[in-house]
């Protein structure tokens, strides 16, 4: 998710993904994304094949980063 929060353990995650949310399928582990200048908050979150957010530790990682222009 980009500058959105997590789906709540048992919501469906956005499909197909919309600016906010982006899918990685099939053990895709990178892509890229243009953000505009300014601060921007990316979450990870695991989900199942349904594209349901799934529980427990370690399913959801956050990172903040800054864009400069």
């Amino acid at each position: 998710m980009i500058d959105t929060p997590c789906i709540d353990p048992g919501e469906m995650i956005p499909n197909p993904p919309d600016g906010d949310h982006r899918h990685f399928l099939i053990g895709s582990t990178e892509t890229e994304i243009e953000l505009s200048p300014g601060e921007h908050t990316l979450f990870l979150q695991a989900g199942d094949g349904e594209h349901t957010a799934l529980p427990g530790d370690g399913m959801t990682e956050v990172i903040t980063i800054t864009v400069e222009e």
